[in-house]
């Protein structure tokens, strides 16, 4: 691993894992070179062939779920939804739903945003290196068929991290990176597989097991132990139901929440926000879906509420993509995925990144 300014994880040996089944960390070669000149970062990664991965239902239990009163802005009216609030009941199908929707708001209340760490805390980090991070991460999550929401996770414990921990150098994100992907995998996913040698054999000795183990306890005493955090996929299903998405819907609604993962900038702003967000761009793109006060009274958002990071979210798949970026594209433009990825870039592709269709800012 070249210190400071990269890092790289090379192809190795596919390594026998618990149950029998052969897994290998994707083989990435990543190279980065600051410019002097205009601070600009110039990104080359050289991924290996991914293999297919068998297509998965994904769904969304119907829910008992409560609104705010008058103003669904969560940045202008802060606080958790209660019993005083409206309340709209949807067949509910789990005894605790609305306790679990409530709490899960309030926990995301309690949870400082990590924004602000690039430049502070952190000031040996671009966004351009987080970006390459969550962009690795999301290779590792394909090549060991890890949840979206154990990403989500991952990158957000990486944040927290970044913001609460000491100084990091760039040439240590990947063992950092690693660690914290592992402390979310070992918490959300029912079965864990056991990744901790092939990561060690696939960095060509970077590091040690013993230091993965050391860094993933090191991570868990700088996040407190707290791993039950809120993401962007956790308040997603719930907001798909809001339109009654089908499965292309939720296919393209998890790639643009899988997209926000890159964005920095979107670290100021609340899961549940973003989660509103994403679904109602996607709606708008795929359907052209407007945003009802009826979706606005299940989503918990007004239109105007998420307008800001929609128009983000616009910039953020609007760009030109790095050939060295393209992990999210790749897994999204397979049959099983709908190909979302590339019928996103033919809906969005035709708007100005400025403007939108109905030319106010706002889907």
């Amino acid at each position: 691993m070249k210190p400071d300014s990269s890092f790289s994880i090379e192809k190795t040996d596919i390594t026998p894992v618990e149950g029998g089944s052969s897994r290998m960390l994707p083989g990435v070669t990543c190279e980065e070179q600051l410019d002097e000149d205009d601070d600009d970062l110039t990104t080359i990664v050289h991924p290996s062939p991914k293999r297919q991965r068998s297509a998965e239902s994904i769904g969304y239990k119907e829910t008992v779920v409560t609104s705010p009163g008058q103003s669904n802005d969560r940045n202008s009216t802060p606080g958790v939804r209660d019993s005083k609030d409206s309340a709209v009941v949807v067949k509910a199908t789990a005894v605790y739903d609305t306790e679990i929707w409530n709490n899960l708001l309030l926990k995301e209340q309690q949870v400082q945003s990590p924004w602000g760490y690039i430049g502070s805390s952190q000031k040996n980090l671009l966004p351009d290196h987080r970006r390459i991070m969550v962009n690795w991460l999301v290779e590792f999550a394909e090549e060991f068929e890890l949840q979206c929401e154990t990403l989500s996770l991952g990158v957000n414990i990486l944040d927290r991290v970044l913001a609460d921990g000491p100084p990091v150098q760039t040439g240590d994100l990947q063992l950092l990176g690693t660690a914290c992907m592992l402390v979310a995998v070992k918490f959300q996913e029912s079965q864990p597989p056991n990744m901790v040698q092939c990561c060690c054999q696939a960095a060509e000795g970077s590091f040690t097991q013993e230091q993965v183990l050391q860094k993933e306890f090191d991570v868990l005493k700088t996040i407190k132990f707290d791993c039950a955090i809120p993401t962007v996929h956790t308040f997603l299903w719930h907001h798909l139901k809001a339109v009654d998405a089908d499965a292309k819907l939720e296919q393209m609604a998890d790639y643009i929440a899988c997209s926000s993962l890159l964005e920095y900038d979107l670290l100021k702003y609340h899961p549940s926000a973003i989660s509103a967000a994403t679904v109602k761009l996607a709606a708008s793109l795929l359907e052209g879906t407007s945003w009802t006060s009826s979706m606005e009274l299940l989503a918990g958002y007004s239109a105007s509420g998420v307008k800001d990071i929609i128009k983000i979210l616009q910039q953020e798949l609007l760009a030109p993509p790095k050939p060295s970026l393209t992990a999210l594209k790749t897994k999204f433009e397979r049959e099983q995925h709908f190909d979302v990825a590339s019928l996103l870039h033919d809906c969005i592709g035709s708007i100005c990144p400025t403007r939108l269709p109905n030319g106010s800012g706002t889907v």
